[in-house]
């Protein structure tokens, strides 16, 4: 995962509500849970990340620690880390076409001889 230089990060707010809600708790109550344990998550901060704003890197390691999962499973770069493989694969596909038509373009007769 690579963090930003201002040290934050931006959390999948869909993930971070179905974790709060399987924990059955309220944004604030959340917040009390995290203080009662010492860990440094306002309320302020629960709502700054579950509206897709970035935090510090903290919140979203103390999150994590409260929902039991990798930070990495709660950040928005997961899913974007997927999609960039996705054109990625997308990508090599259109440059394989593209080879194939310029090895026929240089030889036509390639081409001639795979037709049944």
């Amino acid at each position: 995962m690579i963090i930003p230089q201002d040290g934050r990060l931006r959390l999948d707010r869909e993930r971070l509500k179905q974790h709060r809600k399987r924990l059955g708790l309220s944004q604030e109550a959340l917040a009390e849970y995290c203080f009662d344990r010492r860990l440094c998550v306002s309320i302020a901060s629960i709502k700054r990340a579950e509206s897709g704003k970035a935090v510090l890197y903290r919140t979203a390691r103390h999150l994590a620690e409260i929902y039991k999962v990798e930070v990495e499973a709660l950040s928005v770069e997961a899913e974007e880390a997927s999609a960039v493989s996705a054109a990625d694969v997308e990508e090599m596909e259109s440059a394989r076409v593209l080879i194939q038509l310029h090895a026929v373009a240089a030889d036509p007769s390639a081409l001639a001889s795979k037709e049944p």
